[in-house]
């Protein structure tokens, strides 16, 4: 008898490992800020360009040069995706090699391997173009410490 409480105790432990969740970004902030383009400014926080602060929970995402907008997230490895829907139009961005920074003054470097944005309809204004004009494909950025 005890070994069948053994089994469904190792069972139930199993089970509930599964469906939790190791988001080691929910319920942060960072300010993304773009590399500067000389290597000696690298080491200085003051010398990257602040594009947006983007705040993550429980796989919701939002950026505050996006008021009122809401996107999703996903990492898997060393790649973080972030998607911008609101029925007009889209936004997704790929972050490539998302890991921890060896920056005192940040927390992740990535870099953006790939982005994709459009209208759903012609005639939509394109919020997102916000964002998709202070970023390129093969931006280094800095997830600052907020």
């Amino acid at each position: 008898m005890r070994k069948w409480r053994l089994v469904v105790l190792l069972l139930i432990v199993m089970v509930l490992s599964a469906c939790t969740t190791n988001d080691e970004l929910s319920g942060k902030s960072f300010d993304m800020g773009a590399a500067p383009p000389l290597e000696e400014e690298l080491t200085n926080q003051n010398s990257y360009q602040l594009l947006t602060t983007l705040e993550f929970l429980d796989g919701v995402v939002t950026a505050s040069i996006l008021p009122g907008e809401e996107g999703t997230y996903e990492r898997t490895g060393d790649v973080l995706t972030v998607k911008f829907e609101n029925g007009h139009e889209y936004l997704s961005i790929i972050f490539d090699e998302f890991q921890e920074s060896d920056k005192e003054f940040s927390a992740y470097s990535a870099y953006i391997s790939d982005y994709e944005s459009g209208a759903l309809h012609d005639d939509t204004i394109k919020k997102f173009n916000l964002l998709t004009n202070k970023i390129d494909k093969n931006m280094s950025l800095e997830f600052l410490l907020h």
